[in-house]
């Protein structure tokens, strides 16, 4: 009983606190407690006027005092001019074309006038005037008298009908166009034109394909891509193939690029023609892109009075002076406007090649080359079903509309020896006859030490120009547009088209002046986003593109040439200085190369020669006998002599080994230029919240079309503006100005970024791991001391360390010499190069190296000790798989 209690004690307080009225009520009827709204005190209303046929039908005689006469404005007057019968009542106010038949020889009663109502309740307002109305006017029966339009009077004192009406007029019949007007005969000019020359497009684009397809079929006529093999192919193709895989070309190249894969088989290759109707159609389009918008503009300057060659001062003149109209018009060249812009938009990156005569790839002007790149999903946590959900259903949008594919068209060139090739991301692609296939082409210079060292003979000219066909130019060419085009390229993207159409309702709908200030804050993030995206352009375009004159052995003769000549198998001589425009090998002679801007290392690295010998040679162990692009050479040593383990002479000489973007900074560019896409997770995330924000509007939409009590066309409006609430066109502004401000100060601190949107992906980093000692830790390396081992019994005995000693020199004396000697280190200007550590223990051993070596280096004992110079006869590098090296000195 007691929790009984309780609970309908806390009911009855709930009931108390709580208030509630029905939901769908009558406007105006019921106030927030429930009651009656109170009435309006001796309100005046005004009476609409009784409409007749005949005077003898209204209610009271239509008598005027003497000399004046009953007018058709339903008042006495000395005389009815037209212009006082103009103003008869049972008109309405409408336009003479707008009122019906039935109503033009209708004739008012004496007006009523107004009357008084003591208590006027706004829910049942019409019934109350128009029962106080029909008392003052003396009518009997209610029913004796319909209401205008809806019924009519009869036509005389007797018969069937009502006797007359009462003119509560409804809202006067909308201007329509008749579609003869100038403004409509141009636009269907122009849109059924363009329509038209599109489906004679299509007709002719569809029969000149229809041709080349059963051109191909016919002999001599070409090959299909992907078909021509093995009997197929021509002699003298086959030949040609087995002559360039003897001289060590391979398809495809020698590595694989992780980031982008180009032998992938995710590329498809299309070729395409020019046509000078396609050519026509595409400006057409875009021509009509822009008169499209200028009509907008001109219809927004008419609705508001402005619009060129109109009346000053009066509103929607191409709409008979009806602003509903107008805006109706408005809507409809809106949503006709959208889904051009949503379409082109869309299909973009393939709508050139419509406007082109698809052909064999080898045919073509241009080679459409699409390319499959999965992004990768970074920081993915754990399973999320609704981001799974709406993951997947973007996934299909992408593949209807082509999306997971990237489109780029490529311009068909043709070699002095007409070879024809095409250039993707900066990769020179190659046509072979042998397969009639495009692809990239790389040359193996071997896999052992000794094909390196063969080489040193360099190349003819007839042997350079061949593999230059095939590889392209030594040059890493980086497109940066021009300002304008740079401006172009960010107000033609998606989200600014959508902001664009955002702005062209505020302007046409009285929100000019929000537009206005809008419009600018967008200009003005794209404006800021240009300029930091397009300096940050042309800092790498100067980074990547590098062109310098080097010295080349060709034909047996050193010529002076340009770096973009250079081509894999060319010898070229190292000076002090020279800034590397290639990767190659270090064939004769020792260099000391500053690879900071590369690797970041701090410290000059020494490199040596190739040995004449049979060990395998690797791109990747052997990277203390590379010289890579984007280094400086801060040292070159001829090797005038040698023993026959290296080759001498009186340069020092590097293999050209790999060009361009084979090359790893030219890796490292195409990285930085074509990025891998990366995807993570909040990106996924925020697929969800637009989803939630576009459902969110779709219901605002609702209920704003439900309860919004106006014409269709301002139920329109406010239901776009409840859209553009919800998804703001300044959202992306605000993310994009944000963005470039990081970007602009992290330029502040020596950090560029050509692609802003990677720097939200940056600060969602946790951990960073540093793999240089120096970074994280004090720079350089300290002496501690040492600690021998000797055999305790003979040469085979087992080993045993001696006592710790901080002090080297006084060490055992084969260890000093060891310590002295077993390392890569040299002098450069007073400044030691070589491994950290090495230095370190040479330092420590305080000997000295001699700058005139009889072999390879020559060492000086400190003063006062009894050992004698060392000369190093041979070295045998560090090998990281051993973690040893060794030398052969003579003393």
């Amino acid at each position: 009983m007691h929790l009984l209690h309780n609970r309908a004690a806390a009911v009855a307080l709930l009931a108390a606190l709580a208030a509630a009225e029905p939901l769908w009520n009558t406007v105006n009827k019921y106030a927030a407690d429930s009651t009656l709204c109170p009435p309006v005190r001796d309100a005046s209303v005004e009476c609409s006027a009784i409409c007749v046929y005949d005077l003898g039908n209204c209610p009271q005689p239509a008598s005027c005092p003497d000399g004046q006469e009953l007018c058709r404005d339903g008042e006495c007057h000395d005389e009815c001019t037209d212009e006082i019968n103009g103003k008869n009542p049972c008109f309405c106010g409408w336009k003479a074309k707008h009122v019906p038949p039935e109503a033009r020889a209708l004739v008012p009663c004496p007006l009523i006038g107004n009357v008084t109502i003591g208590e006027l309740y706004q829910w049942k307002k019409k019934q109350q005037v128009r029962d106080t109305c029909s008392s003052e006017a003396g009518v009997d029966t209610n029913s004796d008298y319909g209401t205008w339009k809806d019924t009519w009077p009869r036509r005389g004192t007797s018969g069937a009908g009502v006797l007359g009406v009462w003119a509560d007029c409804p809202k006067e019949p909308q201007e329509m166009y008749t579609f003869h007007e100038p403004m409509w005969i141009a636009v269907f000019t122009v849109i059924c034109g363009y329509v038209g020359l599109l489906g004679m497009w299509f007709v002719y684009k569809k029969t000149r394909e229809l041709f080349v397809k059963r051109q191909w079929a016919l002999p001599g006529g070409g090959h299909p891509p992907r078909e021509k093999t093995g009997a197929a192919a021509s002699t003298s193709s086959a030949e040609k193939a087995d002559a360039l895989a003897a001289a060590g070309f391979n398809r495809g190249g020698a590595e694989s690029d992780d980031a982008n894969d180009l032998n992938s088989d995710d590329i498809r290759l299309t070729g395409y023609r020019n046509n000078v109707l396609g050519t026509a159609m595409t400006w057409l389009l875009l021509l009509l892109g822009m008169l499209w918008l200028c009509f907008l503009f001109v219809l927004t300057a008419d609705y508001y009075g402005k619009a060129p060659g109109t009346p000053s001062g009066k509103a929607a003149t191409y709409a008979y002076n009806d602003t509903t109209l107008m805006a109706q018009t408005y809507i409809t060249m809106w949503c006709l406007f959208v889904f051009l812009v949503v379409t082109v938009n869309a299909t973009r990156h393939r709508l050139r090649n419509f406007f082109r005569i698809k052909t064999l790839p080898q045919h073509g002007d241009f080679v459409c080359v699409e390319h499959k790149v999965v992004p990768e999903i970074m920081l993915a946590g754990r399973k999320n079903y609704l981001v799974e959900a709406v993951s997947y259903a973007s996934g299909i949008l992408k593949r209807l509309l082509g999306w997971d594919w990237t489109v780029t068209a490529c311009p068909l060139h043709t070699t002095a020896a007409g070879r024809k090739y095409f250039t993707y991301q900066c990769t020179r692609f190659v046509f072979d006859d042998s397969d009639g296939q495009f692809a990239p082409f790389a040359f193996e210079l071997g896999d052992r030490n000794c094909d390196y060292t063969s080489k040193a003979g360099g190349l003819t000219t007839q042997e350079a120009d061949t593999r230059g066909e095939l590889i392209g130019p030594n040059f890493i060419h980086v497109q940066v547009p021009n300002w304008f085009m740079a401006f172009v390229r960010e107000i033609t993207t998606f989200i600014a088209l959508f902001q664009l159409l955002v702005l062209l309702l505020m302007f046409f709908n009285h929100y000019w002046q929000v537009g206005l200030v809008d419009m600018c804050i967008i200009l003005l993030s794209y404006v800021f986003s240009m300029v930091v995206r397009k300096l940050a352009e042309e800092r790498l375009k100067r980074m990547a593109e590098h062109d310098d004159h080097v010295t080349v052995l060709r034909d047996g003769a050193w010529t002076e040439q340009s770096s973009r000549s250079l081509v894999p198998g060319d010898v070229i001589q190292l000076s002090a200085g020279m800034n590397m425009s290639c990767d190659c090998v270090l064939v004769s002679g020792n260099a000391i190369m500053d690879e900071a801007s590369l690797t970041g290392e701090a410290l000059p690295i020494r490199k040596f020669p190739v040995r004449i010998d049979d060990r395998p040679f690797s791109m990747a162990a052997n990277k203390n006998n590379q010289l890579f692009a984007g280094t400086v050479v801060s040292q070159a040593q001829p090797m005038p002599s040698s023993n026959g383990d290296f080759l001498a002479g009186a340069h020092a000489l590097a293999l050209v080994s790999r060009t361009g973007t084979a090359s790893d900074k030219g890796k490292l560019v195409r990285k930085i230029l074509f990025p891998q896409p990366i995807s993570f997770i909040f990106d996924q995330q925020l697929k969800v919240v637009f989803a939630i924000l576009f459902c969110y509007a779709m219901i605002c939409t609702g209920f704003a079309i439900y309860f919004y009590n106006g014409s269709p066309a301002a139920t329109w409006f406010y239901s776009m503006f409840t859209v553009f609430q919800a998804l703001s066109p300044l959202l992306p502004a605000g993310l994009l100005a944000g963005q470039s401000m990081a970007v602009q100060r992290l330029k502040g601190k020596k950090i560029f970024c050509v692609a802003p949107r990677r720097v939200l992906m940056a600060g969602k980093v946790q951990l960073f791991c540093f793999d240089k000692t120096g970074t994280l830790t004090r720079e350089g390396l300290e002496f501690y001391g040492v600690q021998t081992a000797h055999s305790a019994d003979g040469e085979q005995g087992a080993g045993v360390f001696g006592a710790f000693s901080t002090d080297l020199p006084s060490s055992a004396e084969m260890f000093q010499m060891a310590v002295a000697s077993c390392h890569a280190v040299t002098e450069l200007d007073g400044q030691m190069i070589g491994n950290p550590v090495d230095i370190e223990q040479f330092r420590a051993s305080q000997w000295a190296i001699d700058k005139d070596p009889q072999y390879l280096d020559k060492l000086v004992p400190p003063q006062g000790s009894a050992l004698d110079v060392l000369h190093v006869v041979r070295r045998f590098e560090f090998v990281h798989a051993r973690a040893s090296m060794s030398v052969v000195v003579r003393d």
